[in-house]
């Protein structure tokens, strides 16, 4: 469940459906059933995919453009988070930002599933990536997915003066007046 799905849920998405709909952007799964002249998957592959709703279902008929198979080692539930949070990250980074190596990358509410997968991209294009959250138990979470710094709101702004104008690109997935 995404940061999107929450907000589906608690009636906060705007572009959501009027209810009653199935919430859900993100799905992974295995392969029931292959449609006619798709010749790029199998019936019995695991896939991830990206659908615009409905995903909060057992099973979901999606066209093969909006699918890909699933990297052996991640689970079915590592897998669901990448269509969108994973991919909005790379292209928010690399794309736009287009952060390399050298580049000190803050990256506030790093605990949530969208800027983790930003602090556990390839080492090869991985600038610094600085990870603040609230708790120190969330800082021990954001280095073991990989930020090459962890600290607390608390901690930042004891340091804030130091920090000035130290990073090349914020990262703030949170939204809101921030």
């Amino acid at each position: 469940m995404n940061f999107a799905d929450v907000h589906m849920r608690m009636g906060l998405y705007v572009e959501a459906p009027r209810t009653p709909f199935v919430p859900g952007f993100e799905v992974a799964g295995v392969i029931a059933e292959v449609g006619p002249g798709v010749r790029t998957f199998r019936r019995g592959e695991r896939v991830l995919g990206a659908c615009r709703f409905g995903g909060y279902t057992s099973e979901i008929v999606l066209p093969a453009a909006q699918v890909r198979r699933t990297p052996r080692r991640l689970s079915d539930k590592e897998a669901a988070s990448i269509p969108i949070a994973f991919t909005t990250a790379w292209i928010a980074l690399f794309e736009m930002a287009r952060v390399r190596e050298g580049d000190r990358v803050l990256i506030p509410g790093a605990a949530g599933v969208w800027a983790l997968h930003s602090s556990n991209l390839p080492p090869a294009r991985a600038p610094t990536f600085v990870a603040v959250v609230g708790t120190q138990e969330k800082k021990e979470g954001v280095r073991a997915l990989g930020a090459s710094q962890a600290l607390t709101y608390a901690e930042l702004a004891a340091r804030r003066s130091a920090d000035a104008g130290n990073f090349t690109v914020v990262l703030d997935a949170r939204g809101g007046p921030t």
